[in-house]
């Protein structure tokens, strides 16, 4: 289920030059590069050296940290580990996803996690508020070479009988979602694609986590505070739903 590719496709550095050169930052986030420069003779073989991860704090990712790390530490892999959140209008995220790097290092005896980088993007731009932060920040980072993967902990919805429906449509369980995408300038792993937040609970009990790891995890996206589950939101009740406990 989880893989640590020990290479990846990358374009070779001129050619990622050009491109970074000649199209500017918003073309390159929406994927659009006129040019065909996608091709074998353009292209060569990176050695990965460290893995990154969006880390909310909540359940979906903070499980993919432990098992990514886990993986690491069992096969001995020259390979680091490099954290990222953002404090955007839900600023727990960061506080929660620090608590569970903690429980990562001190459970598994591990020394390869990366400082955990914080990106505060100012709370009155929009722009920042959401899903434009994220894709800015693998840009900057893919181009200066911070890590050679980027995971993803993102899972698909529940059975659309199950929940009220999730306005993210994109996320259903009959979406089209690769596990890995590569664009030529990053390389993406997302293995909880084609799994929902049921099947994560089941995994939280096969590592020994529900008791654990879980309750240090946040998923609520309500406003009952930081520190509590509103037990409201869609968020809530999909924790809910998956593991018949909020904490």
């Amino acid at each position: 289920m989880i893989t640590i590719p020990k290479t990846v496709p990358l374009l070779k550095k001129e050619i990622r030059d050009y491109i970074y050169d000649k199209y500017d930052r918003a073309n390159l986030i929406e994927g659009v590069v006129s040019e065909n420069l996608d091709t074998p003779d353009n292209r060569e073989v990176d050695t990965v050296k460290t893995i990154g991860m969006w880390m909310s704090g909540g359940a979906d990712s903070s499980l993919l940290a432990y098992l990514l790390c886990k993986k690491i530490r069992d096969e001995e892999l020259p390979i680091r580990f490099q954290p990222m959140s953002v404090r955007r209008g839900r600023p727990s995220n960061p506080m929660y996803a620090a608590g569970v790097i903690d429980f990562i290092e001190e459970t598994l005896k591990v020394d390869f996690i990366n400082d955990h980088i914080v990106y505060y993007p100012p709370k009155d731009d929009e722009h920042y508020m959401e899903i434009e932060v994220f894709m800015d920040k693998d840009y900057d980072n893919f181009r200066d070479r911070k890590f050679e993967i980027l995971y993803s902990g993102i899972t698909c919805n529940p059975p659309k009988d199950a929940l009220p429906l999730n306005e993210e449509r994109t996320r259903d369980e009959d979406a089209e979602r690769p596990t890995c995408t590569y664009n030529g300038l990053g390389y993406y792993m997302n293995p909880f694609f084609v799994f929902n937040k049921k099947r994560l609970a089941e995994i939280y009990a096969e590592e020994g986590l529900t008791d654990s790891l879980f309750p240090i995890t946040r998923s609520c996206e309500g406003s009952a505070g930081y520190t509590v589950h509103c037990g409201k939101c869609w968020w809530c009740l999909e924790r809910y739903w998956a593991f018949g406990r909020l904490v």
